[in-house]
């Protein structure tokens, strides 16, 4: 094997890797909104209820995508030795990327979720 081998191995495995890492926080993500439960805050709750809606929405989105990548490229590429070219790594990679965005919207979404719930919990004892 010579050096661009092991470079293209490298970086398919890389890939395979940032896949597995956005699609398992994806997943992680997916779960935490979707069993999450607003009951005990009343009226305030409506505005944790549209950040759940929003964040699993995207996080959804995302494993969607991740799904798109696997179909298009990875199982392609990595099973079907079909090759890589820049063209259809700017077309693939534009999921993986896009996937990453709703992962850090949803995320982002949770976070609020978390800090909402610290400020109405201090509201409510004055």
């Amino acid at each position: 094997m010579d050096r661009a081998d092991l470079d293209k191995l490298l970086s398919k495995y890389i890939v395979v890797w940032l896949w597995s890492i956005l699609f398992g926080a994806s997943t992680g993500l997916t779960y935490s909104l979707i069993e999450y439960r607003p009951e005990k805050w009343g009226q305030l709750a409506l505005f944790l209820l549209v950040l759940s809606f929003l964040g699993t929405a995207s996080a959804l989105c995302s494993l969607i995508l991740l799904i798109k990548y696997l179909l298009r490229y990875l199982i392609p590429v990595l099973l079907g030795g079909q090759a890589d070219g820049p063209e259809y790594n700017s077309i693939t990679l534009l999921s993986l990327r896009r996937a990453c965005l709703f992962l850090i919207f949803a995320a982002v979404a949770r976070a609020l979720m978390a800090l909402s719930e610290i400020v109405f919990s201090y509201l409510l004892r004055f």
